[in-house]
């Protein structure tokens, strides 16, 4: 409110206008009911529970607001200032509640060294952007997407017997501020903002005072017969004769199909404006969504399912559609689905898989626990308990969310979309392992090897003569073996010497098919194509996974990958990918759309296989190695030669001992490694000292 483009002060020299700043935060605290208005206490991301890759509010507890303050003005301010800065109000007013009697606290600084405990309990808010401000309003049915998080962790706070507050009296609270919120969010929250999208807002007001009334349906129902031109008096609803036409034409030129998914369905969800502006556009495939109007009629819970907002902040949740699709029974609206609908199901599954952002498949047992754990905490009316039976029975109606997959006696579920992912980069994959090696019209030798490797200005060429000319000539072996397969691992730790393998043999490729060759060195990150660019000196033939889809259509504006539409790069014949330790199935999937491999030559991954999986699903690189082991297509650097290079200059090597430590070797080495197991013992115990 207090930043709002109203309250800029144009021609006075002031930034803002401090007047119509205390107007707006008086109207926002007007808000605000004693005996009535819920408040939620929250931490933002300097909690115990964010990290680097995972930064999240976390609410702390919720209360009935008990009085409302008033705004308070600063003290000892000149006249002068007080004139300026809308007498020097302070932004901010007391509140009062009803805690305990009213509200409750979440225990969480109980259990901060028992994280496992803590993660059964916390609460996360479903759409982080409600938190982004020191105080912000947010609709009912939101309020009831939390409140149902807090009903089931206060109820696993008494299944872990916490005895900090009187956890049942807390849940009775909760129950009766679930029927609260159902009554004040009603059967269609989501008609004002429709109705604002159809350019019809001053009707909002009679929806409203219908509503207030106890005839929202009745309302509904008068407002789609004034846009079908059936009787309905213009003026009942605040419209014009004029206006009314206007509205009737503009509904006319809908397709069918959409105005019985708005009639029928988009009016009973809270959406944001926007949201329903690009559910509704002919772009929504943008934004995720590839289901027809039709289809989400027939099935909303695809919305749940398909939609990828601009960020974090836009998502459509499946609470968020089910409370729609089977509303609280004394509302009485009837449901769209039944309790135990195979589309409740799959929108469930499909929620769980989404936010299990590390396995590709889970098992059915498992998923169908897990489903069955959320429900438990739902109102009676909304429960429903499934079993592995319902995935075999619904197998058809499941497919194009979910794949089943029966292995070892047991099934398995995966994202329809991971699953797919999977299979383009293993098709892939497999054809480019089974083409011939790559002939060539000049020959490399050991010797033309040797020459693109060695540094004559390294200090090792000095002194570590030796130990230097052996690890170059490692290094020649594995070009050697590496440069005429199709599909290839250049594998090693850091410090192995992985950039400089990458550099000679794009000097070989230069070699043989002359300056103009075309080859595309990629890397994940930012930071890692940088540091390519830097030691190949391939500044121009060198880019980010993102730049290079973005270049081609493969992304879209709010960075989510396409599945079809972009362009298939066919003019590059070399693909060498650095840090592919870091690929997820996503956004490998997304780099193999993006290529026209019958044009392609070879592509050579290159990385660490000690490093820890993505951030994301699969772990495509170790899963790469192990499989191409096999067809003797690794070329693994065993040789360190940064810690040569230490050694030689008198600097420390400890910290790359430390992390050989704990590098992740295939069976086959680690049955014999008692020297390095040893060595292992002694960097720890230095550690430890």
């Amino acid at each position: 409110q207090m930043y709002r483009p109203e309250v800029e002060n144009r021609g006075s020299g002031q930034t803002y206008d401090y007047d119509q700043r205390l107007a707006y935060a008086l109207e926002y605290f007007a808000q605000i009911e004693a005996n009535r208005s819920l408040v939620f206490y929250y931490s933002n991301y300097s909690n115990p529970f964010s990290e680097d890759d995972s930064r999240r509010y976390v609410i702390a507890g919720v209360s009935r607001v008990k009085s409302v303050g008033k705004i308070r003005n600063y003290t000892d301010m000149t006249p002068e200032n007080r004139k300026r800065y809308g007498g020097g109000f302070v932004w901010g007013i007391d509140l009062t509640s009803h805690y305990p009697n009213e509200g409750l606290r979440l225990p969480y600084h109980a259990y901060l060294d028992r994280p496992e405990e803590v993660e059964r309990s916390i609460v996360v808010p479903p759409n982080p952007r409600h938190f982004k401000y020191a105080t912000r309003q947010f609709r009912d049915d939101d309020a009831l997407e939390i409140i149902e998080a807090m009903i089931k962790s206060v109820s696993t706070l008494v299944e872990m017997g916490d005895a900090s507050e009187q956890w049942n009296a807390r849940l009775d609270w909760l129950h009766s501020v679930v029927g609260e919120l159902w009554a004040e969010r009603g059967l269609f929250p989501g008609l004002p903002f429709v109705l604002d999208h159809l350019g019809i807002p001053k009707a909002i007001a009679f929806f409203k005072a219908r509503t207030d009334a106890g005839a929202e349906l009745e309302a509904k129902d008068a407002i789609f017969a004034l846009l079908a031109g059936e009787n309905a008096k213009a003026s009942e609803l605040g419209l014009s004769d004029a206006e009314a036409r206007s509205a009737r034409r503009r509904w006319a030129l809908l397709e069918d199909d959409e105005q019985a998914f708005i009639r029928d369905a988009l009016v009973r969800f809270a959406l944001t404006n926007d949201q329903i502006g690009k559910v509704l556009g002919h772009d929504r495939a943008s934004f995720g969504i590839t289901a027809s109007c039709a289809e989400l009629r027939e099935n909303p819970y695809v919305l749940a399912e398909q939609f990828v907002g601009e960020n974090a902040d836009d998502t459509i949740s499946f609470s968020k559609i089910d409370h729609g699709t089977i509303p609280a029974p004394d509302l009485g609206g009837d449901a769209l689905a039944d309790v135990d609908d195979w589309r409740r199901l799959r929108s469930l599954c499909v929620d769980r898989l989404k936010a299990n952002q590390s396995d590709v498949f889970v098992s059915a047992r498992q998923l169908i626990h897990d489903v069955n754990h959320r429900l438990s905490f739902y109102p009676e009316w909304k429960r429903h308990q499934f079993t592995e039976r319902y995935l075999e029975v619904d197998r058809d109606s499941l497919q194009p969310a979910l794949h089943l997959r029966t292995e070892a006696a047991a099934l398995w579920v995966y994202l329809r979309e991971a699953f797919d992912d999977e299979r383009l980069i293993e098709n892939t994959l497999r054809s480019l392992s089974t083409r011939r090696n790559i002939s060539f019209r000049t020959p490399v030798t050991i010797a033309h090897w040797s020459e693109y490797l060695r540094d004559p200005n390294t200090p090792l060429a000095s002194s570590a003569g030796d130990d230097y000319a052996r690890a170059v000539a490692s290094q020649a072996e594995v070009c050697s073996h590496l440069f005429p397969l199709p599909l290839c691992v250049l594998a090693g730790e850091a410090g192995t010497g992985k950039t400089t393998v990458v550099g000679a043999l794009l000097q070989a490729i230069e070699r043989n098919e002359g300056a103009g060759a075309s080859f595309q060195l990629l890397a994940p990150t930012g930071k890692a194509a940088e540091r390519l660019r830097e030691r190949t000196g391939r500044r121009g033939q060198t880019a980010t996974v993102h730049s290079f889809l973005a270049k081609r259509g493969w992304l879209n504006d709010n960075l989510t990958f396409k599945r079809t539409g972009g362009r298939r790069e066919d003019a590059i014949t070399t693909y060498i990918i650095d840090e592919s330790s870091m690929l997820s199935l996503e956004l490998m999937a997304a780099l193999f759309r993006a290529i026209n491999w019958a044009s392609v030559q070879r592509l050579i991954l290159v990385g660490d296989p000690s490093q820890l999986p993505p951030i994301g699903r699969g772990r495509i690189f170790a899963d790469t190695i192990d499989w191409l082991r096999s067809l003797g297509a690794v070329g693994e650097l065993s040789i360190n030669v940064r810690q040569m290079e230490n050694r030689a200059l008198g600097r420390g090597t400890a910290i790359l001992e430390l992390a050989n430590a704990y590098v992740r070797r295939p069976p086959a080495v680690e049955s014999g490694s008692d020297a390095e197991s040893a060595d292992a013992e002694k960097i720890l115990k230095r550690v430890q000292e």
